[in-house]
């Protein structure tokens, strides 16, 4: 998720806390945990020579897939700026990503770059409207496993996106009533492998996410879900 919330308009300080409920159904079994997302705004920064507002983030998945023990927990930034029209570019991001169920552990840390910055017009949409989004990233990967290091490696690529604004609706999430905007995106190359999104109107949380893969489905529902303390 690039934009879970627009942070690049709120105050320096402000912390966001969000619990979602993972499953999934594939060929190799099925999966369940959960996953905790505890960011806080950080404010200005400088990222690449560009001037930026940094938000600071800790996410901790417990999950069982196929009955084995999938854990781990990453503790990155990402950069942002304020773009006309309510609008925001993400200029990049940097993810530590520790393993601790994997044996010996290992400790993998990602740097990622857009070139150009990617900017969010898939909202500017209205409904039945659809976009197509080409995005160059440069990231950067380095890991350490059971205590060694590997070779670092870097990569550009280029991906391209389909998004469809889809509907304005009201779903029901474990037990809670949203009022959303549903987004459908996928790679026009991979038509089958598509991501469903339900974004919640007026806070840009999404309530629910929906990854289908082939034979395989992911599914993230919003628990709860807190912005400086009081309910979303």
């Amino acid at each position: 998720l690039r934009f879970p919330h627009d942070y690049t308009r709120t105050p320096t300080g402000t912390r966001l806390v969000a619990e979602w409920v993972y499953s999934a159904t594939t060929p190799q079994g099925n999966g369940s945990g959960e996953s905790r997302v505890e960011s806080v705004v950080e404010g200005a920064a400088t990222f690449e020579g560009q001037s930026v507002i940094r938000s600071r983030s800790k996410t901790t998945n417990v999950t069982t897939i196929a009955g084995m023990p999938v854990n781990s927990t990453s503790e990155g930034s990402e950069y942002l700026q304020a773009a006309d029209g309510g609008l925001v570019r993400f200029i990049g991001s940097e993810t530590e990503v520790v393993a601790s169920s994997v044996p010996g552990g290992f400790t993998t840390r990602v740097k990622v770059v857009a070139t150009p910055p990617i900017l969010n017009t898939e909202f500017t949409l209205a409904v039945g409207q659809s976009l197509t989004q080409t995005e160059t990233t440069t990231t950067t990967t380095t890991t350490r496993a059971s205590g060694f290091p590997l070779p670092p490696s870097t990569v550009t690529g280029t991906s391209t996106e389909r998004i469809t604004y889809e509907a304005r609706e009201s779903i029901t999430v474990r037990g809670r009533t949203f009022d959303t905007c549903r987004y459908k995106s996928f790679d026009p190359a991979l038509p089958n492998a598509t991501i469903t999104q339900w974004y919640i109107y007026g806070v840009g949380l999404p309530a629910r996410s929906v990854t289908v893969d082939g034979t395989s489905t992911t599914t993230l529902e919003l628990r709860s879900a807190t912005l400086n303390g009081s309910p979303i």
